[in-house]
């Protein structure tokens, strides 16, 4: 398939479209494609040094998770399929990882607080807890955690000597290891 028909997608037609060659990765937003355009440079070595202090942690610990980088979330009851930065999965063992617990999204100057609450709306749909927002520009991480029905911001880290809490995994993340070669603006 290429552009997708100006109807509504099942995640199945989805997951089976080839998306057109326009230089846009996609997800499935209440039934439509929308396209994004791929992450920057300093998006991607913070979501890479997120996956590494992460995988580390959990593989010394000996933990049953496993981060993930580019996955699909299915949130079938939204006819939505989400990507985000980086996910972390948790299971019996860290080859059954299969329950969703942290999503992960590097902010782009480009990201909406609209569109950042509907993600956080759709992970919680999936089973998730916590998200971490993560922004690429400058050293700012806000920490997300649902209670009850409602997402509760429990935190924010703007100091590179600060460290990031992850409550559902029980770790925590120095934020100059998230920022590690990451050009950064004068903080306010």
């Amino acid at each position: 398939m290429g552009l997708p028909a100006r109807r509504r997608m099942t995640v199945e037609e989805f997951l089976a479209w080839t998306p057109p060659d326009d230089g846009l990765r996609y997800e499935l937003v209440e039934g439509f494609p929308v396209g994004q355009a791929w992450p920057s440079t300093p998006h991607g070595r913070i979501t890479a040094n997120l996956g590494i202090a992460i995988g580390t942690r959990l593989r010394s610990g000996d933990r049953p998770c496993a981060p993930e980088q580019g996955s699909t979330l299915r949130i079938d009851a939204r006819d939505t399929v989400r990507a985000p930065d980086l996910l972390v999965r948790c299971g019996k063992s860290e080859l059954e990882a299969n329950d969703p617990v942290l999503a992960i999204e590097v902010v782009s100057p480009s990201n909406t607080a609209r569109e950042l609450s509907r993600r956080r709306r759709d992970y919680a749909l999936a089973g998730i807890r916590e998200v971490l927002e993560v922004e690429q520009d400058t050293a700012e991480v806000r920490a997300y955690r649902l209670r009850g029905e409602f997402w509760v911001e429990e935190g924010t880290v703007r100091d590179l000597g600060g460290e990031v809490r992850l409550e559902s995994l029980d770790l925590t993340i120095p934020m100059a290891e998230i920022y590690r070669a990451i050009p950064l603006d004068e903080q306010a």
